[in-house]
């Protein structure tokens, strides 16, 4: 698991947040079902900002079959042994800070709709967007390195290569539960591959001179490192344990740096033209909710409330509602309004 920026929020997320947060949110306010749609037009923004690896366990993923993670589960929270909250983060399924792309491994087999926080803590209160106040145990591998809570070792016990959390982490024992990545097999093969390079470097040892080791080192580094590698992490650490500090400062030998944080500056929920704050709250839902297959009567009844609200234009109601001039006049004469 590493760090992972996802740059910035892609314009069809916008679009779409604008139509189906604020139907949501009328569908809150009639007791009705939510639904969640139209946040997957970003899969191939987050598996390109991921180099196509599942955010959590670094495997491989396609675009088929990988799941959006909504790391704050969209339809609820259900922990172990606590009671459900069905009220937890309707609200963040189309916001860009709260979403990954995760195998279906980790996203629906293990993680599920866990999200557990620090005991006596506080959730985010409804319709929140402040993630940052919330105490997540789970590492968001976009906020946090989450280099700097698991690490992994050789276990000899079991004989294979294990996450474990370091400096005592929480979060990281957590993460590593929650994700049951402890049980994950997937890296057997990449494990083998590792082990080759370094057989290779061994070589390159044995074989001198030190200008031949550099480029063995750094050609596997390469290789291994590739942004589309899987387990980064892993890789580091098992290079780390058969190459020590020490062994690669006496040949002078550099390992490389992992993930890239993110720098937050999140766009507002809802970009609106100044002309909409002339309406009421329940009116602004509407008209952001007015997706592009709207019927027609739905939109020449959205047309007749906006108009008997306020006096607005044609290019004013044709700014408000993302349509042509023309089809707020077709809409108008429909209401027989001037």
């Amino acid at each position: 698991m590493i760090s992972i920026s996802r740059g910035e929020e892609p314009k069809e997320l916008i679009r779409s947040r604008r139509q189906h947060l604020s139907q949501a949110r009328i569908n809150k306010q009639k007791n009705s079902p939510i639904e969640f749609s139209g946040y997957e037009i970003i899969k191939k923004y987050l598996a390109e900002a991921q180099y196509f690896k599942c955010a959590f366990c670094e495997k491989g993923i396609r675009l088929e079959g990988s799941p959006v993670e909504h790391f704050r589960p969209k339809g609820g929270v259900s922990n172990p042994g606590k009671a459900p909250d069905p009220n937890r983060y309707w609200w963040l399924a189309w916001t860009w800070e709260n979403l990954l792309l995760a195998c279906f491994r980790c996203n629906t087999t293990y993680k599920k709709n866990q999200f557990p926080i620090k005991e006596g803590s506080a959730p985010l209160a409804e319709f929140s967007f402040a993630l940052h106040e919330e105490h997540a145990l789970l590492i968001d591998p976009t906020r946090t390195d989450p280099r700097h809570h698991i690490r992994f070792q050789y276990s000899t016990k079991r004989n294979k290569w294990l996450p474990v959390s370091i400096n005592g982490s929480v979060e990281g024992d957590q993460t590593i539960h929650t994700l049951g990545l402890e049980f994950d097999e997937s890296a057997q093969h990449h494990i083998e591959l590792v082990e080759h390079y370094f057989l290779l470097i061994l070589d390159s040892i044995v074989e001198g001179p030190l200008p031949h080791i550099r480029r063995t080192w750094d050609w596997v580094i390469k290789s291994l490192f590739a942004k589309k590698q899987s387990f980064h992490s892993l890789t580091w650490d098992i290079l780390d344990h058969q190459f020590p500090e020490d062994t690669r400062t006496l040949y002078g030998l550099d390992m490389p740096t992992l993930g890239r944080l993110e720098h937050f500056d999140p766009a507002p929920v809802f970009s609106d033209p100044p002309e909409l704050s002339l309406v009421s709250e329940s009116l602004r839902l509407r008209v952001r909710a007015l997706g592009p297959s709207a019927s027609q009567d739905v939109a020449t009844s959205l047309v007749k409330d906006l108009l008997d609200a306020h006096a607005f234009t044609n290019e004013e109601l044709a700014l408000l509602l993302e349509r042509t001039v023309s089809t707020v006049k077709s809409w108008r004469r429909l209401v027989a309004l001037p």
